[in-house]
């Protein structure tokens, strides 16, 4: 028996996605073309691409990965098909800029993360809630040991980019080859350090199947 796909939820759902990133985009990006000499525009011909490769991908998890009685994916799995399915529709359009040696330019990759993020938090807010608990506003990221200067969201980002980099190398595909669960597990990981930072017991946020 197949997995509960429903196709027109699964679209509803890359919708809002598509929308958070076009607002994240517009507020965004001064900020990631300042003293960049490079104007960022959003192809937004691409959005049918997208919503059609993220219900693909979504479907692909569910029917690879999950339980035949599994009606959705949770929240994190979501938020890592939807920043593979950012980077890899090529739905930012850009001249490279001059960079110094060893510098990068990664507006892609930061949208991403940013947008897929974001919508984690929305729904882990909504959870929050629902149990009487305060929404958050903001993720608490880990502290960086070895490079305290550095962000972790910045180093997430950075990652995003040397991974798709690596695959390239190897001749492979970024969408293709980059494992969801694999990147699911690193946001859950932040969900779960804001919960602790926050005093939650973990147990108390246990949802029912």
């Amino acid at each position: 028996m197949d997995n509960k796909f429903d196709i027109e939820r699964t679209k509803h759902l890359a919708t809002m996605l598509w929308n958070k990133y076009e607002q994240i985009f517009d507020r965004s990006k001064d900020i990631l073309q300042k003293n960049r000499n490079v104007e960022l525009t959003l192809d937004k011909s691409k959005k049918e691409v997208f919503i059609n490769n993220f219900c693909n991908r979504y479907k692909f998890v569910m029917d690879t990965y999950m339980d035949n009685v599994v009606g959705s994916l949770d929240r994190h799995k979501v938020a890592a098909i939807a920043i593979i399915e950012f980077i890899g529709s090529d739905i930012l359009k850009y001249d490279e800029p001059t960079l110094a040696n060893n510098e990068i330019f990664i507006p892609k990759y930061f949208l991403a993360a940013q947008t897929g993020l974001a919508f984690m938090q929305y729904w882990f807010s909504n959870l929050l809630e629902s149990k009487g608990l305060e929404r958050i506003d903001e993720w608490t990221w880990p502290k960086l040991l070895s490079c305290p200067q550095n962000e972790y969201f910045c180093v997430f980002s950075r990652n995003l980019y040397y991974i798709s980099q690596r695959l390239e190398g190897a001749g492979k595909k970024y969408v293709s080859d980059y494992n969801e669960l694999d990147l699911a597990e690193k946001l859950y990981l932040i969900e779960y350090i804001t919960i602790l930072s926050r005093g939650i017991d973990p147990e108390n946020l246990v949802e029912d199947n």
